[in-house]
């Protein structure tokens, strides 16, 4: 019997769909990001685009809306 397989949690919790926002990620942490960073508190954080994705997946899909309402599609 072959023993199964670990679970990895960055595929449970989809992290590696991260990368797919490169644009809203450099964005949200540029300086242009920082009222957004301020506003979800995670301004002070080395990699804030990163905490708010792990974070609050919820505000990180309301900030991502946000940005895109205002910078469109990537192309």
């Amino acid at each position: 019997m072959t023993p199964a397989l670990p679970k990895i949690w960055c595929d449970e919790d989809e992290h590696y769909r991260y990368e797919h926002f490169a644009d809203f990620n450099e964005w949200l942490d540029s300086e242009e990001g920082q009222a957004v960073r301020t506003e979800y508190g995670v301004d002070a954080l080395p990699q804030p685009s990163k905490a708010l994705f792990s974070g609050d997946r919820s505000g990180y899909e309301e900030a991502f809306q946000a940005f895109r309402k205002v910078h469109g599609m990537k192309r």
